[in-house]
């Protein structure tokens, strides 16, 4: 098959080193690694098409002058829905002129900020839509309120998953969510539990930290991810923990100290976001992952924690029940309950390395079981080839020139 990845974001581009970002690079290297021809068409700073770890990827900019134009008339008003609309036009434009020159079988583009907004009645080529977020739920889980602008934005958002021709999600946790305000069918395809396959270690990070024993959270450093949750309860752990240390790795600020907890600073560790080959030392001498997420989907972070063999800390509720047995392979804790969550990290702190290790193990197990990359993209694989033929037999086996 000749597949189209539509999105607002990819990996070649600066500060976007997220899930979806990632997502998309890992199974495009794994699906063109099986035979496919993948093209990756993101919103960009720049007009240009590079090449990126055997991919082809089109680097389309969507900031014109048209569009500063209409943001001042508008007042600024309406920045992010011109925003969408302006990333979701360019897109088109570039993905038309290579549809044009040798045609797309299938094309999988993002939920979030509707990258495929204007190919929605196109007539020759099925999209399929992956939920990597929902924008409603997303922007509550950060106490922000809903403006015009964030209304108009989300039903675009809306309109592409209500006329794709397919939509899935990597949760139950999200699929349950769109659900309940749409009719739209949404299915579940796990995402795909992959280590970068030749990477070396670099512990010279790792080196830096002086404490033998920690916790450590990383990803985006936000109230989402639950940083506020853990930071209000550092206080009670380190002093019920006088060996322990917190280990922060991620973009953005950590919250501001207070006064009872600045007299553990030397306690608390933060570096921005890294390589994998940085990380990765750092997660594997962890005494555990700590990602109490108000709201979440199977992130990145709780994979190749649990991949690497590690205990992970979640919240229920938040799709990490869809794959952590509490004691069993890891723990879940409600989110917003501090007595639980202190009780669990000290008693996680008080565990013997041999316990530790034995949940880690049951952990990397689940991942194998669950979420195995070569499983979890020939399952994708077969989804994009159902959908093409479903497809074309709506279309009585006839597929439609380009509209």
């Amino acid at each position: 098959m000749r597949i189209a990845f539509l999105t607002p974001e990819f990996v070649t581009e600066a500060s976007y080193d997220g899930g979806l970002a990632n997502f998309i690079n890992k199974a495009a290297i794994m699906l063109q690694k099986r035979g496919h021809e993948v093209e990756i068409f993101t919103s960009s700073a720049e007009n240009e098409k590079i090449e990126h770890d055997g991919l082809i990827v089109h680097r389309v900019n969507h900031k014109t002058y048209l569009n500063t134009f209409w943001a001042r008339k508008l007042q600024k008003h309406l920045l992010h829905t011109l925003d969408v609309l302006f990333r979701g036009y360019y897109l088109k434009k570039q993905f038309t002129g290579e549809h044009r020159k040798k045609p797309f079988d299938i094309v999988q583009a993002s939920s979030y900020e509707a990258p495929a907004l204007f190919l929605m009645k196109n007539s020759s080529v099925p999209i399929v839509t992956r939920m990597s977020s929902f924008s409603p739920l997303w922007r509550g889980a950060y106490g922000f309120k809903c403006n015009f602008d964030n209304a108009l934005a989300d039903w675009l958002e809306m309109y592409q998953l209500q006329k794709s021709h397919r939509v899935y999600a990597p949760s139950y946790c999200l699929s349950k969510a769109l659900s309940a305000v749409t009719p739209v069918q949404v299915d579940v395809l796990r995402p795909p539990a992959i280590l970068p396959g030749a990477f070396h270690y670099d512990d010279s990070v790792y080196r830096k930290i002086a404490a033998a024993k920690y916790f450590l959270f990383f990803g985006s450093l936000s109230r989402l991810k639950g940083v506020e949750f853990i930071w209000r309860n550092l206080t009670n752990f380190f002093k019920s923990n006088a060996e322990a240390s917190f280990v922060f790795i991620g973009k953005y600020s950590l919250p501001p100290l207070t006064d009872a907890l600045r007299a553990y600073e030397d306690r608390i560790i933060h570096f921005p976001a890294m390589s994998h080959a940085q990380l990765f030392p750092i997660i594997e001498n962890a005494w555990a992952v700590v990602l109490p997420s108000i709201i979440d989907n199977l992130p990145n972070a709780c994979l190749e924690s649990m991949n690497l063999g590690k205990v992970v800390i979640g919240t229920r509720g938040a799709s990490f029940d869809e794959i952590i047995e509490d004691g069993r392979n890891g723990f879940l804790v409600n989110y917003g309950d501090d007595t639980a969550l202190a009780a669990l990290l000290t008693r996680i702190a008080g565990l013997s390395a041999e316990q530790r290790s034995l949940i880690g193990r049951e952990a990397k197990k689940t991942i194998t079981g669950k979420c195995n990359a070569d499983v979890q993209i020939e399952l994708l694989e077969n989804y994009f080839e159902t959908a093409r033929n479903t497809w074309k037999a709506a279309a009585n086996g006839k597929p439609q020139h380009y509209t």
